[in-house]
């Protein structure tokens, strides 16, 4: 067969969506035919997914992700904040999982009484270079053992402890897997990013109907987060004069942060704590979203500084509930625009390193900490609103809180890019079988909408 007719399905929190595309085999190429979307029924997600196929129509092969129930949810337990534990944070992410709780050194009881009552999909515990400090790891498996044989966990430490980790955790669901961090400069997460993939396809895949996708596809779905960065990803090495960019997924539930760039020179000045952040990076923020999390958004972006916040308020509540409302009326719409200019600041301040000034014996000092994004000259936005909506782009981001005696490893601004049809997550999933030409669509179908100002004038530091 010269051509395929293909079908990708993200099933979100808030919407399920989908487009039919037909692969040449012969000449390499993808071309898009159609996409729909409809609401996602939380309590059974074969409804909006068998909805979306009915409307694409025949296919010879499907691909789908999901990030329905918020994504896969994660406690992080490492060692030492600047090292093992900002390196699990960064597997737990970069595997497309939602990170719900974080502990380091040794657990408390309250500590195992509070991971009990938020019961995480999965515990990812880490801590210790291979050959290092085994005491903070053997309290920590030692305490873990209060938990319900239930709960899924990943060891990710200290080699030395592996077999220890076996059988004290015997009575628990366990994966052993290679150190997050063998030495203090090498971060090795992809053994912890796949064992957590795993637990992804077994815990949450075969809820809420999955599992009658999978028997019916024959294949499981992707983590959405997981399939967007790998896209990233392909995009940042197909040779392209896209080596330096981010992107914004806002949705209802989590607002998503990717870049892709290599950390621009470090003056004799700047001294870097902390592990070597990677070349592609995702962030995720459960708090920032524009309906299940409406609330949460406001709460904690500047919004609830806002005059008229009360009545924001009332907003957020309202959408909270009813998580496929369109605004149509401007008041309404305004308010829309004012939770995704938060949604796409805090989760870029959230993301991006900085500088701040420290005195040393040897005079005035800059400790860089975080993600060096001066290089990046792009910024794609997608997901439902920003695919929607051309005016976000148009507005600098004025409102970055910039830390006292530093500044935020920023350009000055970036050229802003619509994904206007929201086609990234839909080729992101055909990557394993259109490869190339899905990276080349997802180049072509973005739209240059303005120049961006990024960061207002910092002054000399």
């Amino acid at each position: 067969m010269a051509a395929k007719r293909l079908v990708s399905v993200d099933i979100g929190s808030t919407y399920t969506k989908g487009g039919a595309f037909v692969l040449d085999e012969t000449t390499h190429t993808l071309r898009r035919e159609n996409c729909v979307q409809t609401p996602t029924c939380p309590q059974d997600l074969t409804e909006g997914f068998n909805r979306v196929c009915r409307e694409l129509g025949p296919f010879d092969d499907c691909f789908y992700s999901s990030s329905a129930k918020g994504g896969l949810q994660i406690a992080v337990i490492g060692l030492v904040p600047e090292w093992t534990l900002k390196t699990a944070r960064l597997c737990a992410l970069n595997a497309g999982g939602k990170v719900v709780s974080v502990y380091s050194y040794k657990l408390t009881h309250a500590d195992i009484a509070e991971l009990q009552a938020a019961n995480p999909d999965v515990i990812l515990i880490c801590g210790g270079t291979d050959g290092g400090d085994e005491t903070y790891g053997r309290h920590n498996i030692q305490m873990l053992k209060q938990l319900p044989g239930q709960m899924s966990l990943i060891y990710a430490g200290n080699r030395a402890l592996q077999t220890f980790a076996r059988q004290e955790l015997a009575s628990l669901d366990l994966i052993v897997t290679d150190n997050v961090l063998p030495r203090l400069d090498q971060v090795c997460i992809e053994p912890a990013r796949n064992a957590i993939r795993e637990v992804f396809l077994r815990k949450i895949v075969y809820g809420k109907g999955l599992g009658e996708i999978i028997e019916r596809i024959g294949r499981p779905p992707l983590p959405t987060p997981f399939a967007v960065l790998s896209l990233v990803e392909a995009i940042s090495a197909c040779g392209s004069d896209w080596s330096g960019f981010c992107v914004v997924d806002i949705g209802g539930a989590t607002t998503d942060f990717y870049s892709s760039c290599i950390a621009g020179s470090i003056p004799d000045h700047v001294i870097v704590k902390g592990i070597t952040e990677p070349r592609i990076k995702r962030t995720v923020e459960g708090d920032l979203g524009m309906r299940v999390s409406a609330r949460s958004c406001l709460e904690n972006t500047f919004l609830k500084h806002l005059d008229g916040a009360q009545a924001l308020n009332a907003y957020a509540e309202f959408v909270g509930r009813d998580t496929d409302y369109l605004p149509q009326e401007p008041l309404h719409q305004g308010y829309d625009r004012l939770l995704a200019q938060a949604c796409l600041t805090d989760a870029l301040q959230r993301h991006v390193g900085c500088w701040t000034a420290h005195y040393t014996a040897l005079g005035k000092r800059h400790i860089q900490q975080g993600k060096d994004l001066r290089s990046v000259d792009r910024m794609v936005g997608t997901g439902g609103y920003l695919a929607g909506h051309v005016d976000l782009g148009d507005r600098p981001l004025d409102r970055l809180d910039i830390p006292q005696s530093g500044c935020l490893l920023l350009p000055g601004s970036w050229d802003y890019y619509q994904d206007q049809d929201n086609l990234w997550v839909l080729l992101a999933n055909l990557l394993p079988i259109a490869g190339p030409s899905a990276v080349k669509m997802a180049v072509d179908c973005v739209k240059r909408r303005s120049t961006m100002t990024v960061v207002p004038n910092q002054g000399d530091i």
